[in-house]
């Protein structure tokens, strides 16, 4: 169907009218051209100053987070060193008891250290904010944490961060690692630094810097952020840390949703510089990703008004506003130049590539153009488009590679050829049909024939047509095939693994399986141009396709209740030059056919030719 016209009415210049006409600007190449150089070094110089201190930022956040964790590991190396080298053990309670009440008291950042043996027995002491000292003991078999951490610890070399742990009222960022005395492993320890230590401390930054800092626990939860040092914690219940929407900061809430910031594209790829509008204040949000504490990634980041950035930008803006207001409608004139010219012929490059390719779902309809030529331009291409889409619905794509590769379209004669076919049909569909609604008949279809249609492709196959809820197809043309009985039996392999595998997703869905027959049949078939000039069919006929639908429908007898039943005939096997496991089942009488057809159930690649 061809392109409706366009709407855009009225006078469209030629290209060679606009040529001539901005000739006239070359004269003012050099003026811009200084201006151009002034406005960008300048630019680039207020970009660079505000990224190196956005940066700085976030190195110093990232600093201070590891300074502030520092003492974990210092902890964890003196204690670990204490019971591998000296007299503790961690059976001796008592001892080890004074070994962490003296390590916590000297680490006031660590609120807690627990240490268990192989039994997952074990002993905790924990500290408060003012210093008081708890020391609780116990059995942490059965317990989440201990049963999945020991494991890892018997394997592991050293100190290791974990994923957040909840002991409410409070939730720790928690360091283990295994304890071995002479080689032999004897158990694990862990340490932990509350949540709102972090908080505290993204107070002191944002106050040091002018800024809101912050510290995410994957992109949705609130790991330290100064509402959360105020609040003291209210946000915090069992092993939930308050969401983005939680803790009162609207800025932050919307940190997903900022748009890039202009300017800083060429930024390192590790920090992200996005703006943020509210009230019609603009904000600026920077943020990196840390991933070396635990499995789901921190990301600290802060955010300050855009008008600390814009401020600088307006001095630059302001040196050049003279020269810009001077120049600016033979800049207009570039821009209008620009856009309709260059653009539309892009398009069209573009366009034609993916033409080539055959890759028509990824082609856009090109918009009506101002310029004459390009109007038509556009409007012959779009008309070209919309054939070929057609064109490509109804037609096997190896076929239209074969015309496109021809660089005409010409009639493709028919002719007799040594073909391999196949047939699927889905076992008691019918039953199946009447159970469900049109429109999940359709979708169930319109999955099954995209997983095996991909499997005949695949393999340089041709699908044919789809019949109900079975599918035709054929190996060895348009394009001659040396192979077509290889090629058959590998689609089919695949056919059976997708549906067996689609199988057990629709059975844990609560779904009813699918069940497949398959036939494969190879013989000699008339392969063109069936039908009359206002309907054109490139496809296969003759004895051997029926005798392949029959050989198909003759699963229903085989059915061995397996998800897929492939029976292929004698023929199929002899043409065969691969190593394929099949078994024999006997001649059969196929509807049609004067004589028996040796038939044989396809069960694997790469074994024996046959089974005795």
């Amino acid at each position: 169907m061809p392109d409706p016209p366009s709407d855009q009415a009225g006078f469209r210049p030629t290209i060679t009218g606009l040529v001539t006409g901005s000739v006239a600007a070359l004269v003012l190449i050099s003026l811009i051209t200084v201006i151009a150089v002034q406005w960008t070094v300048s630019r680039r110089n207020t970009i660079e100053l505000m990224e190196g201190l956005s940066g700085l930022f976030l190195e110093y956040l990232e600093l201070a987070v590891h300074d502030h964790l520092k003492p974990a590991l210092e902890l964890a190396e003196s204690i670990s060193r204490k019971i591998e080298d000296g007299p503790y053990e961690l059976r001796d309670r008592e001892r080890l008891r004074d070994l962490f009440t003296g390590a916590l008291a000297a680490t006031p950042q660590v609120a807690t250290i627990r240490a268990w043996d192989k039994n997952l027995s074990y002993l905790a002491v924990a500290q408060d904010r003012e210093g008081t000292m708890t020391v609780t003991e116990g059995d942490d078999r059965g317990k989440p944490f201990a049963n999945s951490t020991a494991p890892q610890m018997e394997n592991a070399a050293g100190p290791a961060w974990g994923d957040l742990v909840a002991r409410p009222p409070e939730v720790y960022v928690n360091l283990r690692w295994p304890i071995r005395k002479q080689g032999e492993y004897l158990g694990f320890m862990a340490s932990g630094i509350t949540v709102d230590e972090l908080s505290r401390l993204t107070t002191d930054l944002s106050e040091y810097f002018d800024t809101t800092a912050f510290i995410l626990h994957g992109r949705e939860q609130v790991l330290a952020h100064p509402n959360l040092a105020i609040t003291n914690g209210e946000f915090v219940t069992g092993d939930v840390l308050p969401s983005l929407h939680q803790v009162g900061d609207v800025v932050l809430a919307e940190i997903w949703n900022g748009k890039p910031l202009s300017g800083f594209e060429d930024a390192a790829n590790n920090t992200r510089r996005v703006k943020v509008t509210l009230a019609g204040i603009d904000y600026v949000v920077i943020s990196r990703q840390l991933t070396a504490y635990g499995r789901q990634p921190w990301i600290i980041g802060g955010w300050f008004t855009h008008e600390r950035i814009s401020k600088e930008l307006t001095r630059v803006k302001a040196a050049g506003v003279i020269s810009v207001v001077l120049l600016v409608f033979s800049v207009i004139g570039a821009v209008l130049i620009s856009r309709l010219v260059s653009r539309p012929v892009k398009r069209v490059a573009e366009g034609a590539s993916l033409v080539g390719r055959l890759d028509l779902g990824k082609v856009g309809r090109l918009v009506p153009s101002r310029i004459k030529e390009l109007n038509e331009q556009a409007e012959a291409f779009n008309t070209m488009l919309a054939s070929l889409r057609s064109f490509e619905t109804y037609v096997p794509r190896s076929l239209v590679r074969r015309l496109m590769r021809k660089g005409e379209q010409q009639e493709v004669p028919s002719e007799a050829r040594q073909l391999a076919v196949l047939f699927t049909d889905i076992a008691g569909f019918t039953g199946m049909s009447e159970r469900m609604s049109a429109q999940e008949v359709a979708d169930l279809l319109n999955t099954h024939f995209a997983l095996i249609g991909r499997c005949v492709e695949a393999e340089g196959g041709t699908v044919d047509k789809f019949i109900g809820d079975a599918l035709m197809a054929f190996w060895g043309a348009p394009d001659k095939q040396p192979d077509i009985a290889n090629r058959a039996c590998r689609a089919v392999l695949a056919i059976r693994d997708v549906i067996t595998a689609d199988n057990s997703s629709r059975r844990e869905a609560g779904l009813e399986p699918i069940r497949v027959r398959v036939g494969i049949h190879m013989g000699e078939v008339v392969v063109g141009n069936i039908g009359w000039p206002g309907r054109i069919n490139y496809t296969i006929v003759g004895d051997t396709v029926n005798a392949c639908q029959r050989l198909e429908a003759l699963g229903k007898d085989l059915d061995a209740g397996d998800d897929v039943t492939v029976l292929i005939s004698g023929e199929v096997v002899k043409g065969l030059s691969e190593s394929f496991d099949v078994e024999p089942v006997g001649a059969y009488a196929v509807k049609g056919k004067s004589t028996e057809i040796e038939v044989f159930r396809l069960l694997a690649h790469g074994h024996t030719t046959t089974h005795d």
